[in-house]
């Protein structure tokens, strides 16, 4: 608009965006990347989903007609057009998402988008009191996507 036409986001409308992280994260809330990294726009990439979990790379998402992954898009995106020079994974603590999938109560979709956590819930101590336990299954929800975002090709670069 003609209000900001020296500000801000004139600048980024005209000179493109260049931000320096690509931040994935967790649709809560509660926890917006932006305000909790205190950035302007143009700063970082958002993509947000339930958990912000990684999915391991497929490569069937590269034939045509596949289904493929927003968050797979939006990192390779980020690294091959807009050369991210990080890429962060934030979780959080009460993760409705994954709440909701430990305990058995997702609805069908956010169900089917949590099967990717699957791998994790072997490694629960189900000895852990209610709180504790999901407390571990966030943790281990990171680390799994941490080890998962390595093998997206355009990371491995």
């Amino acid at each position: 608009p003609e209000a900001d036409r020296d500000g801000k986001m004139y600048d980024l409308a005209v000179n493109g965006q260049h931000p320096r992280a690509l931040v994935i994260s967790c649709i809560d809330s509660r926890v917006s990347p932006s305000m909790i990294f205190k950035v302007e726009p143009g700063e970082i990439l958002n993509h947000r989903h339930i958990a912000g979990f990684v999915p391991p790379y497929d490569p069937a998402w590269e034939l045509p007609g596949s289904q493929i992954l927003a968050v797979a898009a939006s990192i390779e995106f980020a690294v091959r057009n807009l050369n991210v020079e990080s890429i962060i994974i934030k979780g959080h603590t009460h993760c409705g998402g994954i709440a909701a999938y430990v305990e058995g109560t997702a609805s069908p979709l956010v169900r089917a988008w949590m099967e990717n956590v699957q791998p994790i819930l072997g490694k629960l101590d189900r000895t852990l009191d209610q709180a504790a336990l999901l407390r571990q299954a966030e943790e281990e929800c990171i680390k799994c996507s941490f080890r998962n975002l390595i093998s997206y090709p355009t990371v491995r670069c």
